[in-house]
């Protein structure tokens, strides 16, 4: 019978490239070298051994393409939930002391009576959307052990140059897409990531780094929530913070786009484009906020990201949320 005193999840994130697994290959190296190596039991769990590259790829490209095939992003994320499973029915063994010989000779772990042992899963992916690491902090708090994250920081050009010397590699056009979706945590801006180390070229001492979040994620397990109210409003605030940024930049499109329409309005007086071009901005800062405060109410289908084929509905929806700005302030502004 398994017996675990304590539990952590840590989540690898970066570029195909960045050194996730051999990093990961450096914390089982770097195990012998502690005082308490004969308490600590690894689990590495590679996607990369878990999910088909190809299969990898092919929904990385098609996003790029934008050919989204409903069968393809339905056998992605079905995948996808098959390793979700399998991590769940895991931690069920190791926490609750159960034996489910399949998952444990997945993961290769030997049965052993020992009540003392640290079991430190190394979840080794991409995790490019915040959505995706997010699943696994929930899978935390379900079971109410650790959580922290790993993100491994580079270049593109690195990562691809890295990428050349992989025995199986990823195309450079699928490392260049994910790098411009790859949304980093914001450990300032959602308490779930406070936990989180970034990692990169310059790092030193990288293990001791990755050590002493593990260490804190094992000491403070994520606690489970009392009152569903605090999930819901925290799902909204990360859904929101994960199109601020490109929301900006389509309002700051958009305000220069309505002032021109302003000069070109034959109708509208000059004398008044300096107060039009004020509310613009002031309405473009206004929704910017209620974005990141979460209390703007998109639409469930662009809160959660927003990708290309996304994004000319997201910048009518914000058109329309800019519109009903003007008109709060100035009835006659946009007729």
């Amino acid at each position: 019978m398994i017996m675990a005193k304590r539990i952590s999840l840590v989540v690898f994130l970066g570029l195909p490239g960045a050194g996730k697994s051999t990093l990961c290959k450096e914390l089982f190296q770097s195990v012998e070298n502690k005082a308490n190596s004969n308490t600590i039991n690894l689990i590495h769990v590679c996607f990369d051994e878990l999910i088909p590259l190809s299969l990898q790829e092919k929904f990385v490209l098609m996003k790029q393409s934008k050919l989204e095939d409903e069968n393809e992003g339905e056998s992605w994320k079905s995948t996808r939930h098959d390793v979700y499973n399998k991590v769940d029915r895991l931690v069920e063994c190791l926490r609750n002391n159960t034996t489910d010989l399949d998952i444990l000779e997945l993961f290769g772990i030997v049965e052993k009576q020992d009540a003392n042992v640290d079991y430190v899963i190394l979840l080794d992916d991409n995790f490019y959307y915040r959505s995706m690491r997010y699943e696994y902090f929930q899978l935390a708090r379900k079971h109410n052990i650790g959580f922290c994250q790993c993100y491994l920081q580079c270049t593109t050009e690195i990562a691809i140059h890295q990428n050349l010397s992989r025995d199986i590699q990823v195309p450079t056009a699928a490392i260049e897409t994910m790098a411009k979706n790859l949304q980093p945590p914001q450990p300032q801006e959602l308490m779930w990531e406070f936990n989180t180390v970034v990692i990169s070229s310059k790092s030193p001492d990288t293990t001791d780094a990755i050590w002493d979040i593990i260490e804190k994620s094992l000491e403070l397990p994520v606690q489970p929530l009392v009152n569903r109210d605090l999930e819901i409003a925290e799902a909204r605030l990360r859904c929101s913070l994960s199109v601020a940024h490109q929301a900006d930049l389509i309002l700051r499109s958009l305000v220069g786009t309505l002032i021109k329409e302003a000069k070109a309005n034959k109708d509208f007086p000059t004398t008044k484009l300096p107060e039009f071009s004020r509310k613009v901005n002031s309405g473009r800062q206004s929704i910017i906020v209620a974005i990141r405060e979460g209390s703007l109410g998109f639409p469930s289908h662009l809160a959660e990201e927003v990708c290309e084929e996304k994004k000319q509905e997201l910048c009518e929806f914000l058109r329309s949320e800019m519109e009903k700005k003007l008109r709060d302030q100035s009835p006659n502004c946009c007729e």
